[in-house]
């Protein structure tokens, strides 16, 4: 909670981009509506910018980035009224691949221990940036209406454990 009787969702994606993310920012605001929150909070399993995800491969190999960023993952989710899964259904290579995994894992633990049952879009943590691809006539998950509606109606709870 924000305070103030405002309801915050909290984001939990990937690491921040190396552009300003408004493609993100604006799938984020419709989820935030759909679940009736204030304001939208985004924490990332990586603290750096990446142009993507092979550009996380090659620098996020370090452990001690990963584990200090559990801190403020932490602190987030204590304060989140409704948390939305979304660091993408790909891994990193290289080294990045297993500290990614152990974050996601550590995630997951904290959601637990919180009683926190987190929201996903589609069937899965994909990123926010991705959803229109998700939703697309395409490939026929959603039908008709605009990409705010097709986003809303594939918003969905996720059970955990997810790892």
């Amino acid at each position: 909670m924000t305070g103030k009787g405002r309801r915050l969702l909290v984001a939990v994606l990937l690491n921040p981009p190396k552009g300003g993310g408004e493609r993100t920012i604006a799938h984020l605001q419709v989820v935030r509506e759909c679940l009736n929150c204030d304001v939208v909070q985004i924490v990332n399993l990586y603290p750096h910018a990446t142009k993507d995800l092979a550009g996380l491969g090659r620098v996020a190999g370090d452990t001690k980035d990963w584990i200090e960023q559990r801190r403020v993952i932490s602190t987030a989710l204590r304060q989140a009224d409704e948390v939305l899964l979304g660091w993408g259904v790909s891994l990193p290579t290289g080294p990045a691949r297993a500290r990614m995994i152990a974050q996601i894992s550590w995630a997951v633990d904290q959601l637990q221990s919180l009683g926190v049952v987190p929201w996903v879009v589609g069937d899965g943590p994909r990123h926010p940036s991705r959803w229109h691809q998700y939703v697309s006539d395409r490939h026929g998950r959603t039908s008709g209406g605009s990409l705010a509606e097709r986003i809303r109606d594939s918003v969905v709870q996720l059970k955990l454990p997810l790892v």
